[in-house]
Parts: C-alpha cells; structure tokens; sequence
C-alpha cells in the first residue's frame, strides 16, 4: 500500500486497521508513506486513512477486498499493490499501471 503527497505543502494522515493503527505521519510534497500486509482468511481486511491538509479533511477505506479487486494489482497470492496520491482537488487511485483515477474529494470547511 502507498500513499503519496501530491500537494505543493505537507498534509497529516493516519491510515490504520483493527488490528494496525501506523499513527500519524507528516508527508511533505511527493513523500509516500508505504505499509504491507496480508489479506486475512476470512477477506475482511481494511485499512483507512484519516487525511489533513490545511482546514480541510478527508476520511475514507483505502483497503477492502472487493475494492482491491478493481482498482490494485495482485502482487503474491492475497496481496496487493494500490497507490493512492492526494492531490489539490482530490484522492485519486491506481493499480501501477500509472493511469490514476479521482475517488474521493476533500471536505472543503468554509469560515
């Protein structure tokens, strides 16, 4: 799993599971924060991201089996390989073949 800051300036995020919590990390511009792991038996497994960029926010899964199944790339049996970037108007997704697709938008807070 990758997660990587396309933004011009740093943004937070926590991505975590049940079990998994990897904290919250800074990522400056084109940094990536990367994570391995295994599919559980049962396919449940999911991870989430809780991101930060200025005053706005974003909360979404990043991992879940039916997801990977359309937008990762299977690397050994029952683990994937998904890139995530966080952009200026967005989350976009790829499974390595460098084509990215936007999924999910930044909750814009107003003043």
């Amino acid at each position: 799993m990758y997660v990587m800051n396309r933004i011009p300036s740093s943004i937070q995020v926590r991505c975590q599971s049940k079990d998994t919590d990897l904290g919250l990390q800074t990522l400056q511009t084109n940094q990536q924060l990367h994570w391995s792991f295994h599919i559980n038996i049962f396919e449940t497994t999911l991870y989430f991201c809780h991101f930060y960029w200025g005053a706005n926010d974003a909360f979404f899964d990043v991992f879940t089996h039916r997801f990977s199944n359309r937008h990762c790339v299977v690397v050994f049996a029952q683990e994937y390989n998904c890139t995530w970037e966080a952009r200026e108007d967005g989350f976009y997704v790829s499974n390595g073949s460098g084509n990215f697709t936007k999924i999910f938008d930044w909750n814009k807070k107003t003043g």
